[in-house]
């Protein structure tokens, strides 16, 4: 199922925002710097969301770590249609490159040094 444009057009709706800002903003410059961000996954539909997946194994892959961790999160009261992430994470539980881990697990492996915390520099 892919996203109406209602759905759509709500992420590019900013109040006090002129609409030329807002299409430089989140569209030419994510395009000029080679970045595409999206934070809600509630907009994603099965094909953004496998985009979203390779975008990230891209990512993790030029760390040059051996691991990455990485969350993904949305509130349930916010997904109308589960279909698309549950097709998502059947095929992602399978993948021999992912493997899922508890809150607990990660803070561990923060805690002994498994994961680098990167902080932006100055």
């Amino acid at each position: 199922m892919s996203r109406s444009a209602d759905v759509y057009g709500a992420e590019w709706a900013e109040a006090g925002a002129s609409r030329f800002k807002r299409i430089y903003e989140k569209g030419i410059t994510p395009y000029m710097k080679g970045k595409h961000l999206i934070s809600d996954l509630v907009q994603l539909d099965y094909a953004l969301l496998n985009e979203m997946l390779a975008s990230i194994r891209k990512r993790a892959r030029s760390s040059g770590d051996a691991e990455v961790p990485v969350i993904l999160e949305n509130h349930t009261k916010d997904v109308g249609d589960f279909s698309d992430i549950r097709r998502f994470l059947n095929e992602v539980s399978t993948a021999s490159d992912i493997r899922f881990l508890t809150l607990s697990e990660l803070a561990g492996k923060l805690r002994d040094g498994r994961f680098k915390i990167r902080t932006a520099k100055p």
